[in-house]
């Protein structure tokens, strides 16, 4: 469980730190949603190092409109 855990908190760190970017760059923190899915979404399910890479990401989407 533990495992997952530290995934989970790698996860947070690294949408955090988009987050804070784009809030650097001039993005309406209350325009930001963000998610970490660790384990739940993942690109790739083969139990690799190449593989694990790929799935640490921070998928970004934009809505047009207020």
């Amino acid at each position: 469980m533990r495992a997952a855990t530290d995934q989970h908190n790698q996860g947070e760190r690294r949408v955090n730190a988009i987050r804070d970017a784009l809030v650097k760059a001039g993005v309406a923190s209350d325009k930001i949603q963000t998610s970490a899915f660790g384990e739940q979404k993942p690109q790739c399910n083969e139990s690799t190092d190449a593989c694990w890479q790929r799935d640490r990401r921070v998928d970004v989407g934009f809505r047009t409109g207020s």
